[in-house]
């Protein structure tokens, strides 16, 4: 294979870029339509941003995953909450922020990615939450953290 020259190298930046804002103006409208209501459905803007709708969903799963460890984040450093309420309580939070977009996760969540990325979540949860360990089985963790996440849906 011959050696990548500067101008290759410069046009494949230059669609990287591209690719990268136009995902990302594409994600923006999504969570929009979504938190105002609207179904998430599939088309050909989203074809072109996307690679398939797992891709889309798991965009979608790491917008939620950063606003909620962001949050949980906050409320751990404020100290005002013990570590099971915080975390409850930031969940809830991200939840009340993009009610759109957890609901398309929650319509989701039988697919095989979002079902790993949501046992994935609620690992970090548990752990955030003081309900489980790094070291703990994967399972016992995820079981911890789909507690507590069950529990702030309650409230």
């Amino acid at each position: 294979m011959p050696p990548t020259t500067a101008a290759q190298t410069a046009q494949q930046t230059r669609s990287g870029w591209s690719r990268l804002h136009q995902r990302t103006d594409a994600l923006r409208g999504v969570v929009a339509s979504l938190d105002a209501g609207r179904p998430l459905t599939w088309d050909d803007d989203l074809a072109d941003a996307f690679d398939d709708l797992d891709d889309l969903l798991a965009t979608l799963h790491g917008t939620w995953s950063r606003r909620l460890q962001c949050r949980i984040d906050l409320v751990l450093e404020s100290g005002r909450l013990g570590l099971t309420e915080a975390v409850a309580d930031a969940w809830a939070a991200t939840a009340r922020d993009l009610p759109g977009l957890r609901r398309a996760l929650d319509e989701h969540a039988a697919r095989p990615r979002v079902r790993a990325l949501d046992r994935a979540e609620q690992r970090l949860v548990a752990i955030a939450a003081g309900r489980a360990t790094f070291t703990d089985p994967v399972d016992l963790s995820a079981a911890a953290g789909a507690s507590l996440v069950a529990s702030a849906r309650a409230a």
